[in-house]
């Protein structure tokens, strides 16, 4: 039988080999110094003279990792603060078709999501393996708890490589369990989310899917607007290459080949961002398959929300947007939003159709003409007989069914001062008298909402 012994100390390493007899030799391989990884292993070999794969073998390892943080740099996406790693390992059988068992254990790690600004704590996370190579086949585990926020999650896992003599794994079966209980998802100056998920991330030989649900039980999202002097992107850019600090299309994201994910938002959802300023409530179906993704369902604004525009302030009487098995940048809307600058005089606009081209339309109590409807959503008064020849040009064509001509004389005077773009347009092949009063603005280089 020939027994080795190893002991393994990093960094400043020297070696010891004593041979005790013929068949049996000690190595120890060690070093000065304390606080750096280290391993022990000793493995027993019985050794066949026929034929090599046929002799035994059986073996122990144990390793000290040392501190999460010194593995920082293998990912860049986390930032490692807190925790230890150790591991072990066993090999038995015949040498040419061994069984190898193994885990990786961390202790109370503490990390952060770079990205979403989460820090994770008390994470004890364990990772298994067991490979056979006489019926190649092979299985990795991995459970992992922790708190986030005021919540707690949990997930857990397993993996089915494929090995053959040609490649050691020639692919990969498996999944991946998260739950969780208002966990903190994001954490940064535009989104603070605490949700409640239970997904399943699968992966077979259709590809990686993405399925479950994911409760929304407090969210505050702000979308900052940018400077007026800011320089804007231009809607027919494109990016052309990586660029550092972009999610790469190898990304999770680009790598869902399905996805079937029910979202419900709860009662303390807040938005604030383009002139809105409202609780939101609802519940959306997300599906995708070949990279399109298509929503179903609903999110509606609650009592209290606000739209600011050209100056003023409008509460929102009623909004909706709503998809049915569409994609998700283009759902059907439906608000309705007044301001009532006096006791007397209520004033709004409601909006419906799709999102990209809905139809406007004014509306008062008591009725007036739509010169001073539009009057008192710009100015907050009524249209003034002795207002200049400019400002009674422009609310009287708006007025006239919003919308005279194509001169787009409003966005000319009013485009600068307001936070959307607004112009008159004539659909093609119609008269002036289908004008009307478009109100837009780009939310994202590739999404113009009008």
């Amino acid at each position: 039988m020939l027994k080795v012994s190893l002991a393994l100390y990093i960094p400043r390493l020297t070696m010891l080999v004593s041979p005790t007899s013929n068949d049996v030799v000690n190595v120890k391989l060690q070093t000065e110094g304390t606080g750096a990884p280290s391993a022990h292993a000793q493995v027993n070999v019985q050794r066949n003279p026929d034929n090599w794969r046929n002799s035994g073998v059986e073996g122990l390892a144990e390793f000290d990792l040392g501190p999460l943080a010194a593995y920082s740099a293998l990912l860049p996406e986390l930032q490692f603060h807190e925790g230890q790693l150790s591991g072990q390992a066993t090999i038995r059988g015949l040498l040419g078709a061994p069984a190898v068992t193994g885990a990786i254990t961390l202790k109370d790690g503490e990390l952060e999501i770079v990205e979403t600004g989460v820090r994770l704590k008390a994470v004890q996370a364990v990772v298994k393996t067991n490979a056979q190579w006489d019926t190649q086949s092979a299985l990795i585990s991995f459970a992992a708890t922790g708190t986030s926020g005021h919540g707690t999650f949990s997930l857990e896992g397993e993996a089915h490589p494929s090995m053959d003599d040609d490649e050691l794994w020639s692919g990969v079966s498996g999944s991946l369990h998260l739950t969780g209980d208002h966990v903190r998802i994001a954490d940064t100056d535009s989104a603070q989310l605490t949700a409640s998920p239970d997904l399943w991330l699968n992966m077979d030989a259709d590809g990686l899917s993405l399925t479950g649900r994911m409760d929304v039980d407090r969210a505050r999202i702000h979308i900052r607007e940018q400077p007026i002097n800011a320089v804007r992107t231009s809607p027919d850019q494109k990016i052309v290459g990586d660029v550092k600090g972009r999610p790469s299309e190898t990304g999770l994201r680009q790598s869902l080949d399905a996805t079937d994910v029910r979202v419900r938002l709860g009662d303390d959802t807040q938005f604030k961002g383009f002139g809105l300023d409202t609780p939101l409530t609802g519940a959306l179906r997300l599906k995708q398959r070949s990279g399109r993704i298509t929503a179903n369902g609903s999110i509606r604004t609650k009592t209290g929300g606000r739209y600011s525009a050209w100056g003023q302030t409008l509460d929102i009487r009623e909004g909706r947007l709503f998809w049915s098995d569409t994609p998700l940048t283009r759902p059907a809307l439906d608000v309705e939003a007044s301001r009532s600058p006096t006791s007397e005089v209520t004033v709004g606009l409601m909006a419906r159709g799709p999102l990209a081209n809905p139809r406007i339309e004014l509306f008062s109590n008591p009725a007036m003409g739509q010169s001073d409807q539009l009057s008192w959503l710009l100015f907050g008064r009524p249209m003034q007989p002795a207002a200049s020849a400019g400002e009674t040009s422009l609310v009287n064509q708006a007025a006239a069914t919003i919308g005279i001509g194509a001169d787009n004389l409003l966005a000319r005077r009013y485009g600068d001062r307001l936070p959307v773009n607004i112009g008159i347009e004539v659909p093609a092949g119609q008269t002036q008298e289908s004008a009307a009063l478009v109100v837009g603005r780009h939310v994202t280089p590739e999404l113009y909402v009008s």
